[in-house]
């Protein structure tokens, strides 16, 4: 949908949010040691986020400080 969106040049804010594992899944054998976060906590982050993207009408330009790549 991203993809779309910039390949036509479409006026349509858009993003994507990372959500880590639910502990559950975190703690399968095959994922230890990966993130998690629990299923009420990633609801709050969600929401904080689309009330935050209502808040503004237009992207705020800043970079993003940090030594994880994105």
């Amino acid at each position: 949908i991203l993809h779309h969106i910039a390949a036509n040049d479409l006026n349509i804010r858009a993003g994507w949010i990372h959500l880590p594992h639910l502990p559950e899944v975190a703690a399968l054998p095959e994922n230890l040691g990966a993130p998690s976060m629990s299923c009420e906590t990633a609801i709050l982050g969600i929401r904080a986020g689309i009330q935050a993207t209502l808040k503004h009408q237009h992207d705020i330009a800043e970079p993003s400080l940090s030594r994880l790549q994105i």
